[in-house]
């Protein structure tokens, strides 16, 4: 990826497109008091497009079964400005409509690690709740038929694991 005339530096967290075409990915500005946005480009990094606003702290992006949706973590400034009454959340992005919007999960927490079926049909995520309990959960793009898969108190788990789950 040549990114190197484009003002971003410390990139990281690639997914490519399920054809290849694009990569979508987490980088910031030159400026280091500055956080990151997730960015889309062509692999050659033509075509880069910014798909969350600067001011968030983003992370974990992924390309849906289609290509056409990406999902990521973010924590968006509180009133304040600041991040702390800010809980790291699930977001979608639609390609094409350069459109975000938060998949309401109705729970306080942190959200990391979401993963997209095969199909494209439910998002996999590991939730941390307020009093540090850690479960893998599964979640339909619209937010709707939250379900938790896990039960395991003491133990942090990853929804990487639960990757390939098609229920």
């Amino acid at each position: 990826m040549l990114l190197s005339n484009t003002g971003l530096k410390g990139t990281t967290e690639a997914d490519w497109s399920p054809d290849g075409e694009l990569m979508v990915f987490t980088a910031g500005p030159e400026d280091p008091s500055a956080t990151s946005a997730i960015y889309v480009s062509e692999p050659d990094g033509d075509h880069l497009i910014q798909l969350s606003t600067p001011s968030w702290i983003v992370h974990a992006a992924t390309f849906s079964a289609e290509g056409n949706r990406i999902a990521f973590v973010s924590a968006m400034p509180g009133a304040d400005g600041f991040f702390t009454d800010s809980d790291p959340r699930l977001f979608l992005a639609s390609l094409g409509f350069n459109q975000v919007e938060e998949v309401e999960l109705g729970m306080r927490g942190t959200v990391a690690d979401p993963q997209w079926s095969p199909v494209g049909d439910w998002i996999s995520f590991n939730f941390v709740t307020l009093d540090g309990e850690s479960d893998i959960y599964i979640v339909r793009p619209d937010g709707s038929q939250l379900t938790r898969l896990t039960l395991t108190p003491d133990i942090w788990e990853g929804a990487t694991a639960c990757r390939y789950y098609v229920p």
